[in-house]
Parts: C-alpha cells; structure tokens; sequence
C-alpha cells in the first residue's frame, strides 16, 4: 500500500484506536509534554524533520526549518527536533507563514514555539511544549 493510502486510513481513525493498537504491538507511542498550543484538528501525514542544536562556530545564512518547509509536499507534517527547550523558539511566523502556503498539514515542536498567534490565524495545526515568549 503506498504511503498516502496508510496516512488517509490513519486520518480516519481516533487517537485511541492508534494507541491500542501501539500497544498491542508492543510499540511505545507516548510522547509526554507536547500538546497542542491552541485548539486545532488532529493531524496525520508522512513527517518531515529537522533538528536544532546550540549554536557553535558554524554559520548559517537561512533557519533550519527553511529547508524543512522547502521538502514538505502539501499534506505533510513537520517535525522539529529542539530537544525540549523551552527557553527560545524553534519555530514562528516567517515559517509558520511557509509551511501554511506550501501545503503543510501541522507541526510539531520538540521545544517552543513563538508567534502561536498567526499560526492560529493561518489554521496551522501547532504543537509543542511551550509558546515563548509570553
């Protein structure tokens, strides 16, 4: 079965189903501490990822969740590995706005996101673990 028939069978379902199923198939699923920052709709589709580190002596011309937005395809998910910091943001508008006009289907933020406002006012799907600042 093709990636886009699982992921629109996946959209069907609830989020208990999934984890029962998990469950059963002795897959741990739980991710503890990323909610939605807003109310929004689930979400399903193929993830397409990027990870943050601390900066060091390297330089950067672009944020790297540019070229995350640049690999989605309409329907996807980005997924931004921040490992859980809380204290800047991994995420906002500029690329909010992006992803939002290329398609994507939601994000999600291991870490803060800033800017949740115009996320909600595009109808960008948004979770994480925090909203910096506030």
């Amino acid at each position: 079965m093709a990636t886009d028939e699982w992921v629109e069978r996946l959209r069907k379902l609830d989020t208990c189903a999934v984890s029962d199923a998990q469950d059963k198939l002795g897959i741990n699923g739980t991710v503890v501490g990323i909610l939605p920052l807003y109310e929004t709709e689930r979400i399903a589709g193929r993830a397409v990822t990027f990870k943050l580190k601390t900066k060091g002596n390297e330089t950067s011309t672009h944020h790297l969740g540019t070229s995350a937005v640049e690999a989605a395809d309409p329907g996807d998910i980005i997924v931004c590995d921040h490992r859980g910091r809380v204290d800047v943001a991994g995420w906002g508008g500029i690329l909010s706005t992006a992803a939002k006009t290329k398609g994507v289907a939601g994000v999600i933020i291991d870490g803060a996101s800033r800017d949740v406002d115009e996320a909600k006012g595009l109808g960008l799907p948004l979770f994480a673990r925090a909203a910096v600042p506030l």
